[in-house]
C-alpha cells in the first residue's frame, strides 16, 4: 500500500508523488549509448579486403596475358 506521505524524489527527473489515475511505471533503466563504430570498422575492413582481391585478380590476369 502506498505511503500517505509523499516521499522525496530520488532524482531531479523523478516526481515525488504519482498523480491520481496515472500508471505507476517505476524507474526505467537508462539505455547504454549505442555506437556504430564497430560496424564502420568492419565494413571498412571488408571493403579493403574486396578491393585487394580485385587488384590481385587484375594483376594476375595481366601477368598471364589473359
Amino acid at each position: 500500500m502506498p505511503s500517505p506521505v509523499p516521499t522525496r524524489a530520488r532524482d531531479s527527473r523523478q516526481v515525488s508523488v504519482r498523480p491520481a489515475g496515472a500508471p505507476d511505471t517505476g524507474v526505467t533503466a537508462t539505455a547504454a549509448p549505442s555506437s556504430d563504430a564497430g560496424a564502420l570498422v568492419g565494413g571498412s575492413a571488408a571493403a579493403l579486403v574486396a578491393a585487394g582481391a580485385v587488384v590481385l585478380v587484375v594483376r594476375r590476369r595481366r601477368a598471364i596475358g589473359a
